[in-house]
């Protein structure tokens, strides 16, 4: 039973795909110290919470309105919300009431922090974001209109709003948590494992997961024996 179960878990392990991991566009010339680091860390998670618990929302809300979201699909992906907008503005150039030349490089900007912030581009966020002294209340977040809108259909198991708001309250410790400690120790056991010195400031967890998965599978993915 053992070694058939092992076996399934090698089958499921040979079917992962790789995802393609972005990195930042501009590494920084010098290393930060733990310090500053740490400082980064702290910032990027005010600023995940301001998208998380504002921007998303009002992403959706403005999609919403003009009828390009599935209003059944309860879902706040700021990534693809963004795509969205960017094609979207480059087709029509009144996409918005009132239009701007600067748009598309505004939202290509939007989706570069974004990336930034949840990738852990550390060097980018400290470079255009620390002078920003910024304060988020998460008790008074923006809500998506599929909470309190009556015609827009509700599921069955669609949250109400209370539970909309511990939701994102535990999604953004979860984001802390991860950047703060998992993050660092990841990168610098992937650090050590290749032999290599901490060279930026870069802590992209998806990617040193997917490097530790790449590690898994060549230490243990053998062809089974039946």
């Amino acid at each position: 039973m053992a070694n058939r179960n092992s076996n399934r878990l090698i089958n499921k392990g040979c079917n992962l795909k790789r995802r393609k991991i972005y990195h930042q566009l501009n590494k920084p010339l010098t290393i930060m110290t733990l310090k500053e680091e740490s400082r980064t860390v702290d910032l990027s998670y005010v600023l995940f919470t301001t998208l998380t618990a504002y921007f998303g929302p009002c992403l959706w809300n403005f999609l919403s309105r003009k009828n390009i979201v599935d209003k059944t699909v309860k879902q706040l992906d700021i990534y693809e919300m963004l795509k969205v907008m960017i094609a979207e503005r480059k087709n029509d150039l009144h996409f918005f009431s009132t239009s701007e030349p600067s748009d598309t490089y505004n939202l290509e900007t939007s989706m570069a922090g974004r990336q930034s912030v949840v990738h852990g581009y550390y060097g980018e966020i400290s470079k255009h974001w620390m002078r920003s002294p910024l304060e988020v209340q998460v008790s008074s977040l923006s809500a998506p209109k599929f909470l309190k809108e009556e015609n827009i259909p509700q599921l069955s198991g669609d949250m109400n709003k209370t539970e909309y708001v511990e939701a994102m309250k535990i999604m953004v410790k979860m984001y802390r948590c991860v950047k703060k400690f998992l993050g660092p120790v990841l990168r610098d056991y992937n650090l050590r494992n290749r032999g290599q010195a901490c060279c930026d400031s870069e802590i992209d967890v998806q990617a040193l997961l997917f490097d530790l998965l790449d590690e898994w599978h060549k230490n243990h993915l053998t062809k089974p024996n039946f």
